[in-house]
C-alpha cells in the first residue's frame, strides 16, 4: 500500500483579514506566524500557493480575493473590493470625486457584463 503525505495549508492575513499569503506544510519549517486551514494529499495542497485558493491571492486591480474570518476563507465581495480602490485615490480627491469615480467604475463593470451577456448586441 502506498504511502499517502498529508499536507496542511496556512494562510497569512493582514490587518484587515485580507489573506495575503498561502502555502504548505511542505515548504514551511515555521508555521507559528500561520494559521492552519485546512489539509489533504494532493497538489491543492502541496502546492497551496497556487492550487488552494481558487481566484488566487489577489485579482487583476491587486485587490486580495479573500479573508479569513470566524474560522473560515470568505470571498471578497466587489463593493469591498471597489471601496478598497477609492481608498486608493490620491487624497487630493474630495469624498465626492470618489464617490463618483467608484460610481463611474461600477457602471463600466455593468456594461461590460451587459455586452459580453448580450455578445455586444
Amino acid at each position: 500500500m502506498d504511502n499517502i503525505t498529508i499536507y496542511s495549508v496556512y494562510v497569512k492575513t493582514d490587518e484587515r483579514r485580507n489573506i495575503t499569503e498561502v502555502n504548505s506544510s511542505a515548504f514551511l519549517s515555521d508555521t507559528s506566524a500561520w494559521t492552519k486551514v485546512g489539509e489533504g494529499f494532493d497538489d491543492k495542497y502541496h502546492h497551496a500557493q497556487g492550487n488552494y485558493l481558487e481566484k488566487g491571492i489577489v485579482d487583476s486591480d491587486g485587490c486580495y480575493n479573500y479573508q479569513y474570518i470566524n474560522g473560515a476563507i470568505v470571498e471578497r465581495t466587489s463593493d469591498d473590493k471597489q471601496a478598497e480602490l477609492v481608498s486608493r485615490q490620491p487624497a487630493l480627491l474630495s469624498t465626492d470625486e470618489k464617490i463618483e469615480l467608484s460610481e463611474a467604475r461600477s457602471l463600466t463593470n455593468a456594461f461590460e457584463l451587459y455586452m459580453e451577456l448580450t455578445g455586444g448586441v
